[in-house]
């Protein structure tokens, strides 16, 4: 198995969700993607096929640095510990349960178009990967470029890293 793509964290975690180097599933899930109206380019077609259908659970470190920070007061999370992130590579879900406003949106506000990857059902986040592989975080409210590929994407993702520059200077946070 090939170590060098991801962080020992992002690869354990991928590993556990039944990830393994070569993994290559069926064009399906792109093909209902692209059904429901959604938007393709060969970056993300390339990464759903390694990485679609993949659920993937982690620490939410967003949350554990807000603890840290003060921020967030450990007893104000649920049973007082940190919460698991959970993330589905799963496009077409992600349309369903938002609907295509929100990529359509990033895809303005970037001049860049944005491929739905996923969601997470925990964090509301929507996982976005643009034309040039760089990967986004986007809620109702803002967009945070975290990657500049799909391999750090993942990584980013799992680590939580912070954002990358995409218009807000120091953050990589723009509003939508």
């Amino acid at each position: 198995m090939s170590t060098g793509r991801f962080s020992s964290e992002a690869l354990n975690v991928l590993t556990a969700s039944g990830w393994e180097d070569g993994r290559q599933i069926s064009s399906e899930l792109l093909r209902k993607y692209e059904a429901a109206g959604g938007q393709s380019h060969e970056p993300a077609r390339t990464f759903l096929r390694e990485f679609g259908g993949l659920e993937i659970e982690f620490q939410n470190k967003l949350a554990m640095r807000s603890i840290e920070t003060g921020t967030r007061d450990l007893q104000q999370l649920p049973g007082g510990v940190i919460p698991t992130e959970v993330v589905r590579f799963d496009p077409v879900d992600t349309i369903a349960t938002f609907g295509g406003t929100t990529t359509l949106l990033c895809s303005r506000l970037m001049d860049k178009t944005m491929v739905t990857l996923g969601w997470s059902p925990t964090s509301q986040h929507v996982c976005l990967l643009d034309e040039d592989g760089c990967g986004y975080l986007a809620t109702s409210s803002t967009l945070s470029r975290i990657a500049n590929c799909p391999d750090e994407f993942l990584t980013n993702l799992v680590e939580f890293s912070d954002c990358i520059d995409c218009g807000d200077p120091g953050r990589g946070i723009r509003r939508l």
